[in-house]
């Protein structure tokens, strides 16, 4: 199944603050998804995107990403996933606007509670470099490996 969306995304931020970011947004938002259902037990997708999002310390942060997504019902209620996915971002300006990239690979568990409840264990693990003047400025504090690992709960209404 292939799947498309485009749009425009416009933002006005006040000015200043501490990382003094005057930027507004004013971009393009785009995904392309391929999906396949391989069997009644296997299914993977891949994505192609741009989209921007909220900054923490900059108003904006644009996201440029490939991601894999794949899952498989080895045994009843029981799925084993993974993903993968790079991403150049960048941010929007100010003192810390930078431009940086992150890799990362996952592994979930997923359980079939009941037909409503499903709990899932992951393990995600990135890697992030920064690609700017504030990397030169900050000693490569910038760079980054990330393990994270989440237990979550979904309920179906």
């Amino acid at each position: 199944k292939l799947r498309a969306a485009a749009g425009y995304q416009g933002g006005a931020f006040s000015s200043g603050g501490r990382s003094n970011d005057n930027s507004d947004l004013g971009t393009i938002y785009a995904n392309f998804s391929l999906s396949q259902q391989i069997n009644a037990y296997l299914n993977h997708s891949l994505s192609l995107g741009h989209e921007a999002l909220l900054g923490t310390s900059t108003n904006f942060v644009e996201v440029t990403y490939l991601r894999y997504l794949w899952n498989a019902y080895i045994i009843r209620d029981v799925s084993l996933g993974g993903d993968a996915f790079v991403e150049r971002a960048d941010e929007s300006g100010g003192e810390i606007g930078n431009q940086f990239y992150r890799a990362g690979v996952g592994l979930s568990l997923g359980y079939d509670i009941s037909r409503q409840l499903r709990v899932n264990l992951r393990y995600q693990f990135t890697v992030r470099s920064a690609d700017g003047e504030l990397r030169d400025r900050v000693n490569d504090s910038e760079d980054y490996y990330q393990n994270r690992v989440a237990l979550d709960f979904a309920y179906a209404f």
